[in-house]
Parts: structure tokens; C-alpha cells; sequence
């Protein structure tokens, strides 16, 4: 049986590729920072003394360790089969997104190259394109264009994850059950929208 370590297991994207996870014959690991682990029930299994956690699903192993701290991240891939990187910094300041997107990442992959992990998942995002309507273009012929402080940092995590030899993933706006950014922003200027008699365009 594969073991699986799913970082920002606590956060959006995270909590729903463990709950997918979860359906398959595969040991859960999830790393997360914040304590205890959102949506989490009783700990079934303990991670390493340094990082143990309350388990957020039955039978999961929960690590806490936290990306800007390298030392945290020592013996978090051992004996793991593969790295799903979901964890992210998005918005705030331009030293936050260094600190958890590229020098994170960086720190954690390295961490997974020492231990040995056979397969990385980074989990980014489709904003490294910057802005565009991108109409019948290819995938694979767009050029990175990020805009944002995340969107930059996202970008170098992914140089450091393909450098490795590993696997990105670029979705675009991602919703549904738990979201906090999409739905609820769609909402607001829908109220804003419906408070005006006349929009200029």
C-alpha cells in the first residue's frame, strides 16, 4: 500500500484531495501547520514526536510542520511513496509568498529528494499565465506570464518541483463545498451589481 503525504491537508484544495484520497487503498499522511487540524476528528495515529497532530480522516497519520521553517519539515517524507504539495500562500505580502511558495517549496522538496519520494504533485495555479482570455490556445504553447506576488512565488515552486522531476498542475478557479474565495466574491459583487440602476461599460 502507497503512502501518500498530502500537504495543506487543513485548507481548501488540501481537505478535498484527502477526503478523494481517502477512497483509495493508500496511507494518508497530512501535513499541516495549524493545530489541530480543521474538520479534524479524535487522533487515531501519531506522526513523528516533534509533529503529531489530531487525524482528520480515520486511520490518517497528521504531521504538523510548517514551510517557512525548514527544521520543521525534517523526516516528514520518510517512507513516502508520493508528495501531494497543496499548501500555499495566496495574497498577502511579497516576503509571506517568498517564504511559503518558493522557499518552502524548495525546503520541502529537497526534504522529499532525501527521503527518497518516488513521485511529486504540486498543486499550482492557472494565474502563473497572467491575464488573458486565452481562447483556443494550447496549453502546452502558452509562456508564463504571473502578475501577482503569488502568482510569481507559485511559478518558482513550480521550476523547483519540474526541476525534480515532478508533476504541476495548473487549475483555474477552484470551488465548492468549503470555498471561501469564489463563490463568496461572485456574491459580493452580485450585491454591489444589483444596488446599481445603471452600469457604464
Amino acid at each position: 500500500m502507497p503512502t501518500i503525504l498530502i500537504t495543506g491537508a487543513a485548507g481548501f484544495v488540501g481537505g478535498h484531495v484527502t477526503r478523494e484520497a481517502a477512497r483509495y487503498r493508500a496511507d494518508l499522511r497530512l501535513m499541516s501547520h495549524r493545530s489541530p487540524l480543521l474538520g479534524s476528528g479524535p487522533p487515531t495515529q501519531e506522526g513523528p514526536p516533534t509533529q503529531e497532530g489530531p487525524a482528520g480522516q480515520d486511520g490518517a497519520r497528521v504531521v504538523r510542520a510548517d514551510l517557512t521553517d525548514p527544521a520543521s519539515l525534517r523526516g516528514v517524507c520518510d517512507g513516502v511513496d508520493v508528495l501531494i504539495h497543496c499548501a500555499s500562500q495566496i495574497g498577502g505580502g511579497v516576503e509571506a509568498n517568498e517564504a511559503v511558495n518558493a522557499r518552502g517549496t524548495a525546503a520541502l522538496v529537497e526534504e522529499a529528494r532525501r527521503a527518497g519520494v518516488a513521485r511529486i504533485v504540486q498543486l499550482s495555479t492557472a494565474s502563473v499565465y497572467g491575464r488573458g482570455t486565452f481562447r483556443g490556445d494550447r496549453p502546452e504553447e502558452l509562456r508564463r506570464n504571473p502578475g501577482s506576488p503569488t502568482s510569481r512565488t507559485r511559478a518558482a515552486a513550480e521550476d523547483t518541483v519540474l526541476a525534480a522531476g515532478g508533476v504541476v498542475l495548473r487549475p483555474h478557479l477552484v470551488y465548492g463545498e468549503g470555498d471561501r474565495w469564489v463563490v463568496p466574491g461572485l456574491t459580493r459583487m452580485l450585491r454591489v451589481l444589483g444596488s446599481t440602476r445603471s452600469i457604464r461599460v
